[in-house]
C-alpha cells in the first residue's frame, strides 16, 4: 500500500460494531475516521471488506466531536465502550496524523465512556504523556511468535507490543487485549499459554482491563483472495464449518479445546482480567467461562464495571 488519500467523508463516523446478530454481541462502537491499513496481515478481512488497497484519512474527522456530544448526552447514566479500529489500525500513522491524541484528550473529559485504541504496533510514544485522565484503553492483539511472522506482516514483535502496552501501563492508562484470530497449527497447545505468560510478566491481570478471544472466521471470498495473493498460504488447511453467520470456523470441538487452553491460563492469576468472546455463541461461553450474559447490553455492563462513576 503506497497511496494515501485525504478526503471528506461524507456519512456519520460514529456507528455500532456491526456484529452479526447470530452470535452474542457486546453492544461496542467504532469511529471510522481513518480507512485500511498497510501492516498487510495475511488474514485480515479488509482484503474482502474494502474495494481499495489505499489508506484513507478523512479530513473532516473533527465532526466525530459533534456526534458524540448527542450520542452521550442522550445516554448520561450509560458507559460506553467506543474504539477505532474496525477498518484500520488504530495507532499506524498517529504519530504524524495525531488524530487519536485528539480522542484522549476528548474521552478524559467525558465519565460515561472509554475509548479504545486497538494496534498491532508499539507507536505509542507520543501518547505516554496526553492527558488521558483513565478514560482510553490501549489495546493489543496478541498471537504467538510464530503467528506474528508468519502471518501478520509488518506488524511489531511480541516482545515490542509488550514492551509498549507496559510503558502505557507506567503511564496509568488502562489496556486490553485480544487472542482474536487464535489459529490452529502444530504447537498451538504449547505457544499459547507460553504468550499468556509472557504476557503477564510485563503488565499484572489487575491493570487488564478486558481480554477477548476469538478464533479464526472468514467469509469465502477471503479465502480465494488470500490464495490468489500467496498460493503457498496454509492457513486455511483444516476443516472448516459454515457457521450461522455465513463465516468459516473450525469445528466446535476444536474451538472449544483451543479456547479452554488459553482461558485456563489466564484465569491462573486470582482475580483475572473479565474475558469475554468475540462472535461466538451461548453454548461456547456456558462451556468455557460458565455463565452467558443476558444480552449485550449486559455483556457492556460487565466489561465497563471499572470506569463507571
Amino acid at each position: 500500500m503506497d497511496s494515501l488519500y485525504l478526503l471528506p467523508f461524507k456519512g456519520e463516523f460514529l456507528k455500532p460494531c456491526p456484529c452479526t446478530p447470530e452470535y452474542l454481541g457486546c453492544d461496542y462502537y467504532v469511529i471510522n475516521t481513518v480507512s485500511n491499513c498497510n501492516l498487510g496481515c495475511t488474514y485480515c478481512i479488509l482484503q474482502s471488506y474494502l474495494n481499495t488497497p489505499r489508506l484513507h484519512i478523512y479530513t473532516n474527522y473533527r465532526t466525530v466531536f459533534d456526534e458524540l456530544d448527542r450520542f452521550l448526552a442522550a445516554r448520561p447514566a450509560e458507559c460506553f465502550r467506543i474504539g477505532t479500529g474496525e477498518l484500520t489500525d488504530s495507532l499506524i500513522l498517529d504519530d504524524i496524523t495525531g488524530i487519536a491524541t485528539e480522542y484522549v484528550h476528548y474521552f478524559a473529559r467525558r465519565s460515561n465512556a472509554v475509548l479504545e485504541l486497538k494496534t498491532k504496533t508499539d507507536n505509542i510514544a507520543h501518547l505516554l504523556g496526553a492527558p488521558h485522565g483513565g478514560r482510553t484503553v490501549m489495546a493489543w492483539t496478541l498471537s504467538p511468535p510464530k503467528v506474528i511472522r508468519t502471518y501478520e506482516g509488518l506488524s511489531a514483535g511480541l516482545s515490542q507490543r509488550l514492551r509498549a502496552a507496559a510503558a502505557c501501563t507506567a503511564r496509568g492508562y488502562p489496556v486490553a487485549f485480544h487472542f482474536d484470530p487464535i489459529i490452529h497449527y502444530a504447537g498451538w497447545e504449547t505457544d499459547y499459554p507460553d504468550l499468556v505468560a509472557e504476557l503477564y510478566r510485563h503488565v499484572p491481570p489487575s491493570d487488564i482491563a478486558w481480554i477477548s478471544l476469538g478464533s479464526l472466521r472468514f467469509m469465502s471470498d477471503l479465502k480465494e483472495i488470500v490464495e490468489g495473493r500467496l498460493p503457498a498460504c496454509d492457513l486455511f488447511q483444516d476443516e472448516f464449518i459454515r457457521g450461522l453467520d455465513g463465516k468459516a470456523r473450525y469445528f466446535i470441538d476444536l474451538r472449544l479445546s483451543m479456547y479452554r487452553r488459553i482461558v485456563d491460563e489466564l484465569q491462573k492469576h486470582a482475580p483475572p482480567p473479565p474475558l469475554y468472546f468475540c462472535m461466538e455463541s451461548a453454548d461456547v461461553w456456558q462451556e468455557i467461562l460458565g455463565w452467558v450474559p443476558a444480552d449485550e447490553k449486559a455483556l457492556r455492563h460487565y466489561l465497563t464495571r471499572r470506569f463507571r462513576s
